[in-house]
């Protein structure tokens, strides 16, 4: 009936084994509001795109986190690209990494 018995792996765990992984957590700087340029991201909606990934930022979710919930929402999302939005919202200010 197509079914095996192999274990079930949860889809994130397979796209971290492919797209890679960022352990680094960024954090909101108190009174910074607002985006980075949604240029970043290369992406057709990348406005969409960019207000869910600091909409996601919380001070507990990883880089990869914040890409794979983003993604379960828009469909294929490259970590590069993630991190370079990410690293362009620290250098304006509005986030910090730990």
């Amino acid at each position: 009936m197509g079914l095996t018995s192999s274990p079930c792996v949860p889809p994130a765990q397979r796209i971290r084994g492919r797209g890679g992984n960022d352990r680094r957590v960024p954090s909101r700087i108190a009174g910074a509001t607002g985006t980075a340029d949604s240029a970043v991201l290369n992406l057709a909606n990348h406005a969409d795109i960019g207000y869910e990934i600091v909409n996601f930022i919380d001070g507990r979710r990883t880089i990869s986190d914040i890409r794979d919930v983003v993604m379960a929402e828009f469909g294929p999302l490259a970590l590069p690209a993630v991190v370079q939005y990410l690293e362009a919202l620290a250098k304006t200010g509005k986030i910090v990494m730990k």
